[in-house]
């Protein structure tokens, strides 16, 4: 349930547009494990993760009200994206928080197996990881690769939950993006059934967003584009912010 304290933490938690920075790009695990982060410490990480041409950069330029797009940069290409690359804020928030965002390579037709190993191993073995955010384009449904990768996601979720070494296994959900773009008959709900049926350990309900549609101003504490605000309640309660 939204309230009035919850939105403040999270607005704080995201604070201003101009905080945000890209850190680093990496190409292997092991570069990201010799990083120096700064701050220091372990530091909640979101991953965003899609076919190429998803909608990745614009969402997490909308995600962070980069309305001019120069935080994470667009490509009509796909396949632009071929490294790991992690945003964070450049000072810790008002409530001292402070978290990474990481922008995944494109799976499906255009992407690469190099790609896909770099993904599956950062899944895998980084114990800061939290959430990962499938982004599936509203207009196309789910595709193949999508399938597959909800797939691998339930049993490396499973396996996680196992693994008792692990203190936070992560969680995942589907962003569903260009929503502006989705026909009449495209329901949540029937992503959300179709979703539940592929992979059962996947978050129930799938996130409706559009990085082009402005949020509905009926909506208490809605602010910026379409979705933007449950996607950043989403971040904080995943973080354990709120």
């Amino acid at each position: 349930m939204t309230t009035t304290k919850s939105i403040a933490t999270v607005q704080r938690v995201f604070g201003h547009p101009g905080r945000w920075s890209a850190i680093a790009q990496f190409n292997s695990y092991e570069s990201i494990q010799r990083y120096r982060f700064k701050p220091r410490g372990d530091h909640p990480e979101f991953l965003f993760i899609g076919r190429s041409n998803v909608g990745k950069s614009s969402l997490i330029n909308a995600l962070l009200e980069r309305t001019n797009n120069t935080l994470c940069r667009k490509s009509r290409t796909a396949g632009a994206t071929k490294t790991l690359n992690f945003y964070a804020p450049a000072t810790a928030s008002a409530d001292n928080k402070h978290f990474h965002l990481v922008d995944a390579p494109g799976y499906g037709n255009r992407g690469r197996p190099e790609w896909g190993h770099l993904i599956t191993e950062y899944m895998t073995n980084r114990p800061t990881l939290r959430r990962v955010f499938v982004l599936i384009a509203t207009p196309h449904g789910l595709a193949d690769s999508d399938r597959t990768m909800l797939k691998d996601l339930d049993a490396l979720t499973m396996s996680s939950y196992a693994d008792r070494e692990r203190v936070h296994p992560f969680s995942y959900q589907v962003v569903l993006t260009k929503a502006d773009l989705a026909t009449p008959t495209t329901t949540v709900v029937d992503y959300a059934s179709q979703i539940a049926q592929i992979a059962p350990t996947c978050m129930p309900n799938p996130i409706l967003t559009s990085a082009s549609l402005n949020a509905p101003i009926t909506e208490v504490g809605c602010s910026g584009k379409y979705g933007m605000d449950v996607l950043r309640r989403c971040i904080a309660e995943a973080g354990g912010f709120l």
